[in-house]
Order: structure tokens, then sequence, then C-alpha cells
């Protein structure tokens, strides 16, 4: 199986600076080679306008003449793929942040905008906290953490001497450095200019988000609501021991004892969340869980595990029959909501199912750390 293509993505913020853009854009392309194919840029009515006639002109816009100056860099760049997305209220685009109307409607659209975007697994998005008015940023940052993927990365772009970084004539450093006068009379080299990329970690919720937020769309304030109310509620969750000699799973100092099929089927569960590799995060359940097909496990190698430990549970017992798997998962779920006595620590314990219908994965999601199979 050849590994999937993907479209690199450059996300870049403008407030009324497009210098920014190209500098950001020769930091990636042409310092670190990264292979930036289409650019989107978000922006407000005022900047919208200072990038059609500063970056965008195809007659005289800095856009071209960066890819015109380093065009052996610029080989997968598509000039057709530049998106401008400007912040709009009810009554049109608007032409500045200011208020807190504004940043609502801005952080809004951001929000949507990156679900959607995110949303394409063919693509790695570079996100740049560098440009617009200082909320934009932040928003951009908080985007990457609610929608943020394993391969999206977010950069911040550091231009010095700083001279350049307040200079309206400076857009990027040409191959043949020129010389650029400060408002102070003095001049200035563009071969003394550096442009640093510093990536900027994040913390990922994307793999949180169905249980913090469930399917519908949110606001961004309903986000950070519920995201905080999960966090105060977060419990310190204790081990899970899978105690195979006498069908007893305990929690904490709670036991909850099973009949032979419903024993087998969570030591299953349970091993395959201990069995994680390293390389897949906790939260990226659709990964490792199992695959059911109408509600009964069906792939081969299942069926034979699920034999091999049932007649471990039930010595001289005949082959473990897999009918009725969703009515039995039912039953164990009951068994430890009723012993925790919490649904938000028994919701790490129990065979919870992820995905839609008809592809459903069953598995359980405490971290491989705390679970012990004896």
């Amino acid at each position: 199986m050849q590994p999937k293509i993907r479209k690199h993505v450059l996300v870049a913020l403008l407030g009324r600076t497009p210098q920014i853009i190209t500098e950001t854009l020769f930091a990636l392309v042409v310092i670190n080679n990264i292979p930036i194919q289409e650019l989107i840029i978000l922006t407000t009515a005022d900047g919208k306008k200072e990038a059609e006639q500063n970056l965008l002109d195809h007659q005289k816009g800095w856009l071209n003449r960066l890819i015109g100056d380093y065009p052996d860099a610029f080989t997968k760049f598509n000039r057709q793929r530049v998106q401008l997305i400007t912040a709009r209220d009810n009554f049109g685009e608007l032409p500045d942040i200011r208020n807190l109307d504004d940043n609502a409607h801005f952080v809004n659209r951001l929000m949507q905008f990156m679900r959607e975007k995110t949303s394409r697994e063919n693509t790695v998005l570079y996100c740049s906290l560098a440009g617009g008015r200082k909320t934009m940023s932040v928003y951009l940052a908080l985007a990457m953490q609610f929608f943020g993927r394993p391969q999206d990365r977010l950069y911040h772009v550091l231009v010095s001497p700083p001279e350049f970084e307040s200079n309206p004539e400076f857009y990027y450093p040409p191959p043949q450095p020129i010389t650029l006068k400060l408002q102070n009379g003095r001049q200035i080299s563009t071969a003394d200019a550096r442009i640093d990329l510093v990536e900027v970690p994040y913390i990922r919720l994307r793999s949180k988000m169905e249980y913090l937020f469930g399917h519908q769309p949110l606001s961004f304030t309903e986000m950070v609501n519920c995201a905080q109310a999960e966090l105060e509620q977060f419990p310190d969750l204790p081990p899970l021991v899978v105690d195979t000699q006498h069908r007893v799973i305990i929690i904490g100092n709670k036991e909850i004892l099973f009949p032979p099929k419903e024993f087998t089927i969570y030591w299953f569960c349970a091993e395959r969340s201990k069995n994680r590799p390293d390389s897949i995060a906790v939260g990226q359940y659709e990964q490792y869980f199992e695959p059911v097909q109408k509600g009964d496990f069906y792939r081969e190698e299942t069926l034979e595990r699920l034999n091999e430990i049932y007649k471990i549970v039930r010595p001289g017992a005949e082959s473990f029959n897999p009918e009725n798997t969703q009515s039995i998962i039912s039953k164990i779920r009951r068994k430890i909501e009723e012993t925790l006595n919490d649904s938000h620590v028994s919701a790490y314990y129990v065979i919870s199912s992820v995905g839609l219908y008809a592809c459903k994965k069953y598995g359980i999601k405490l971290d491989k750390s705390k679970i012990a199979i004896n």
C-alpha cells in the first residue's frame, strides 16, 4: 500500500502588513524546504485590500516576485490556490477587529474554517501566528489545540534586525542583496536580514473532541466552557487489574466478578488497550479498538484469540460463541457503572464504542500504563 500524498498548506494571519506573508513563505519554502502548495490568508476587509494591492497583484505583487526570485524552491506552489478568507458579521466583511463583537465573529469563523480544513486527511497545515492583531494569533493557537492533528504544525516567524521588521519595503531577502533606506536616513543591506521559523508546540485535544463536545458544532465560547468543565472533573483514575485466575476485574479497591463469556470479552478488550503501540496516542481509539460487524466480533484472528482466552477462563469448554456481543458489552457496562457509581470514572473502564454505526469499534479507553493482566 502506497503512502498517502498530502497537500502542504500554509494558513497565515494578516493585519495590515502583507510583508509577513512573504517572510513566512520564505522561511518555510526557501530556508526549510517545505513544499508549500497552497496559501490561505485569514484577514479582515482592510487586510484583504492590502493583500490584493501589494501581495497578489499579477504585475507588481510581492508574491510573484518571491516566486520569480526563487523558482526552484516554489516548484510545487500553485498560484491559483491562494485564498483570502475575511472575518464577517451580519452586514458583511469586517474592516478590522476592534471590539468584542468583532472578536466573536472572527473566532467563530476561524473555528469553522479549522474544523472543515482539518477534516481532510490529505492535508498538512502549517499555521503561522505572525501577522494580524494579537488576539487573532491567540485564537489561531487555540484553534490548533482544538483541531490540530499530529501532522499539523504551528509556527511563529521572527525577523531581525528589527529595522527590517518595521520597514515597508522589506518583504524577504532577495537572491541579490539590495540596500534599503531607513527613516532615520541610515541604510541597511538585505544581506544582513535574518528570518527565523520557530515551531510552537501545542496540546492536541482533537482526539477528545467527540468526548468533550459530541457531534454538534459549537461556538468557541461553548467549546471552551465544555472543555473547562471536563478538566475540572477530570478524575485521578485508579489502576485496572484483570485477574485471570478468578474472573475478576479490580478497579482501585473494588472487585467485579464476571461470568465466563463476559470476562472473556473484557479480558480481550483490556489486552488490546494494554498492547497499544507507543506510536498511537491513547485518544486515537479508532486505531487500536476492535471493529465489530453487525454486533459481533468477526475478524478471524480476533475469534482465535477469544477462543484461547475462553478456554483459559472455562477449561474444557467448547469454542467461544461470538453471538450477542453487543448485549454482553451492555451487561459489562451496567455492572461497572453500578459498582463505581461515577459516570466520569466509569467511562474509562467500560467497553466503549467509537465511530459511526456501520463501522463502530469497541475498546477500553484507560491508558495502558494503568492496566495489569495477571
